[in-house]
């Protein structure tokens, strides 16, 4: 199961799921077993699905749950590839004057406040969530994936769905 750490909520397909998912997203983003990445399901909030902390060295995957494998996928592989700026030392905030700043590959990129306050279009453009949402169409290739694959015939649920093309 590497290092990932879900919530004993899930039921037994749900978690097998995501732990591939998680498996999948560690490899193609080459993320380390030694990495512990937990995922937690959160309230729904206005304007976001998805979110991780860039200020602490926990590395959590936060996203609503929908209970919908292709809408969570796709969120979990977004925040995924945040885990994976944030590990690489891509994205990083510090303060600076009193005020925190996002830094994108080393360069001061928007203060944290105008970070929060920024419009979808301004929002979409920045380029760590233009490589987030161009990543999630990678759960296609995760569905098709020996990943998810190998799942067959582990658990009645994740049969049915397979059997009924879910995926």
């Amino acid at each position: 199961m590497k290092n990932n750490k879900f919530s004993k909520a899930l039921k037994a397909h749900e978690r097998l799921y995501y732990n591939a998912l998680f498996n999948y997203c560690r490899d193609y983003f080459n993320i380390s077993d030694d990495v512990m990445i937990q995922l937690k399901f959160k309230k729904p909030t206005v304007g976001t699905f998805g979110s991780i902390n860039l200020n602490q060295d926990e590395n959590i995957v936060k996203i609503i749950n929908f209970k919908d494998f292709n809408i969570n996928g796709g969120n979990i592989i977004h925040e995924f590839t945040h885990i994976k700026q944030k590990l690489n030392h891509e994205i990083y905030i510090e303060k600076v004057n009193r005020r925190y700043v996002i830094f994108w590959n080393g360069e001061p990129y928007i203060s944290h406040s105008k970070y929060m306050k920024a419009k979808d279009a301004e929002y979409y453009a920045f380029p760590w969530e233009v490589e987030a949402y161009e990543n999630m169409k990678l759960l296609s290739d995760f569905h098709q994936s020996v990943y998810l694959r190998e799942l067959k015939g582990k658990n009645p649920t994740l049969d049915y769905m397979f059997d009924n093309d879910f995926f």
